[in-house]
């Protein structure tokens, strides 16, 4: 039936002065209530829908590494620390700390590109005509320690590929040399500009970027694997993986990852960010099944052994990740990018994924929500429908909400897509928006029914319930003088539904109790003077107020202190926002400025993020 403010008889509901008084409170307080969070969970992806957001990240520009040119090589050490290569200058770090030493004036001039770093932790690099160590003094200078000549006096091989555990000096057009210390120097072969040297099936491969070509090495020559006349530049093999079970890929010039097969290049993807006609500089494997691949001009794309994308970190989220040039994976979960304006960390598989990147307004409140199997979330009073791309990824959030609403919640536990703004309810469908239950104003409803069939709600100075007929909606509402602006509603396991009303108040609504009762609390009522929080722990509802976990107790219609909980987690002895359990039964919380999770069973947090 049409909404009515009609009260049927069954359905008194027994309020007192005192729960009436002190309902005033502020609407700017909701940005107060966002900023501590909102806990709650949210069904998982269906099958074949990627959902990631950006891992975290840090981008270091030269100045943060003490260096002042651009970096052109990076490397990870034996002992674990970093090596970036700066022109003259040398920098050492673990991520965090830099020391840089500078070459010393006078010594030899070389250009130096990238350096070989061996088995012992020495550096070598090329100078004119010859190979040489570098060398650090007690001066805090380094200096180039000739080692051995090459064959081609006055040329600096200023370029060197390690991957593959050969040393392949070029110096940027003409002459391959082999040589790493103990061993000869040798010439294998001539080529173009040569782009990297590949391990692929067992043997190693050098790719011509000039021509596209591919060359494999045999013993101390090159043979032709794929002519120059045979394929063209955007062709070129970039770089390449070993994916398991004989299965390799490679990165190209222009054609995104292809797979590597005896019968040439086939598509790895049809569809995505792999597919795509952007340059791979780099891939590198990460965990096991799990890689990294360097699009240029795209950023970092993370994907599995199926060519399924896991996650992206693109451009858009700082403009020097359009140009990776390098990537590496160390054991301690973090990928390593040369980049041409400094140098990236990203951390990968990320613990915390960003989604800011995805959503175009404002982000003092969000809450994602799942409907018909894609996500939404409603950011800052606008519903925001989630955008897939053809493999399945969530590219970004676009604003879908009813017009002229700054909405307050969204429901789907009804099975439709409900909205609620100041002018009543809206229902998606597939033409919009539509006003199906008016001048009810900003309601929050629980997220289950009760036994028949009715879902409770509070709204702007009322309660009542709201039950699902045939396309419409059975409404019944009463007044509720001073209630005020409703900031939350979480329902227990108990049939309870609670709301957060603001600063030192709270508000009670039991449809089960006969007869049926709204309530108010405030501080008289045990409540501290400060903002009001409800958090629902296996099924029981807490209450999160002035740093402290408080519980209902039911006989004495007070709010008191939770002991077994403050026993049980240490931590929480300043608690901020609202606790709550994940799918795995792992224990979130926010205690101080630092958000720890673990296992309520355990006396100490699993970790910290």
């Amino acid at each position: 039936m049409p909404f009515s403010d009609a009260k049927p008889q069954r359905l008194p509901f027994g309020l007192t002065p005192a729960r009436l008084r002190h309902f005033g409170a502020v609407l700017c307080l909701a940005a107060a209530l966002c900023a501590r969070g909102q806990a709650g969970r949210v069904p998982s992806a269906p099958a074949g829908l990627s959902e990631a957001g950006a891992p975290a990240f840090n981008i270091y520009a030269p100045a943060a590494l003490g260096l002042s040119a651009q970096p052109t090589d990076l490397q990870a050490l034996p002992d674990g620390r970093l090596l970036v290569v700066a022109g003259k200058e040398i920098a050492f770090g673990d991520g965090t700390r830099w020391e840089v030493f500078r070459q010393a004036k006078g010594d030899i001039a070389a250009g130096t590109i990238q350096v070989a770093v061996d088995l012992d932790g020495r550096i070598f690099a090329g100078i004119p005509g010859r190979l040489a160590r570098i060398e650090f003094g007690e001066d805090g200078y380094w200096r180039f320690l000739p080692v051995t000549d090459t064959p081609i006096p006055d040329l600096t091989m200023a370029t060197v590929s390690t991957a593959t555990g050969t040393w392949y000096w070029h110096s940027g057009s003409g002459a391959v040399l082999t040589w790493r210390p103990a061993q000869p120097v040798r010439q294998i072969g001539q080529i173009a500009d040569l782009e990297r040297a590949i391990r692929l099936n067992g043997q190693d491969h050098l790719s011509d970027r000039a021509t596209g070509a591919l060359w494999r090495v045999v013993e101390d020559h090159l043979e032709p694997v794929i002519g120059s006349r045979e394929t063209n530049v955007s062709r070129t093999i970039t770089c390449g993986l070993d994916l398991g079970d004989g299965r390799l890929v490679v990165g190209t010039n222009g054609h995104g990852v292809q797979r590597l097969t005896a019968a040439g290049l086939q598509p790895f993807v049809e569809h995505g960010p792999l597919a795509t006609q952007n340059r791979v500089n780099d891939l590198c494997a990460t965990l096991p099944g799990l890689f990294a691949a360097a699009l240029d001009n795209l950023g970092l794309v993370f994907f599995d052994s199926q060519g399924r994308t896991v996650q992206v970190l693109d451009r858009s989220l700082d403009h020097r990740l359009a140009r990776v040039r390098r990537i590496f994976y160390t054991p301690n979960g973090l990928v390593w990018a040369l980049l041409n304006d400094g140098i990236a960390r990203v951390e990968f598989p990320s613990r915390l994924s960003h989604f800011e990147p995805l959503i175009s307004t404002g982000l003092v409140f969000a809450q994602p929500f799942r409907h018909e199997g894609r996500l939404w979330v409603l950011a800052d009073g606008q519903a925001q429908r989630g955008i897939y791309d053809d493999t399945g990824r969530l590219l970004r959030f676009d604003v879908d909400s009813p017009p002229d609403q700054f909405l307050c919640s969204v429901s789907t536990e009804t099975g439709a897509l409900l909205a609620c703004g100041p002018a009543g309810i809206f229902r998606r469908d597939s033409i919009g928006w539509t006003l199906v239950v008016p001048g009810l104003g900003n309601v929050h409803l629980a997220a289950a029914p009760d036994t028949e069939g009715r879902w409770p709600f509070f709204a702007e100075n009322r309660v009542g319930w709201l039950r699902p007929r045939a396309g419409t909606y059975e409404v019944w509402s009463q007044p509720l003088p001073g209630l005020g602006s409703v900031y939350g509603a979480i329902g227990d396991s108990h049939g309870v539904l609670w709301a957060e009303l603001g600063t030192g108040r709270l508000g009670r609504l039991d449809l089960a109790a006969n007869p049926a009762r709204a309530e108010i609390f405030t501080t008289a009522d045990g409540l501290d003077s400060s903002w009001a929080q409800v958090a629902v722990l296996k099924g029981e509802p807490r209450f999160c107020i002035g740093g402290r976990l408080l519980r209902f107790d039911e006989a004495k219609r007070r709010f008191l202190p939770d002991p077994e909980f403050a026993r049980q987690v240490p931590e929480a002895a300043d608690l901020f926002g609202r606790p709550s359990y994940d799918a795995r039964g792992r224990l979130w919380l926010t205690a101080g400025e630092q958000v720890e999770i673990g296992d309520l069973a355990a006396t100490v947090p699993e970790r910290s993020v």
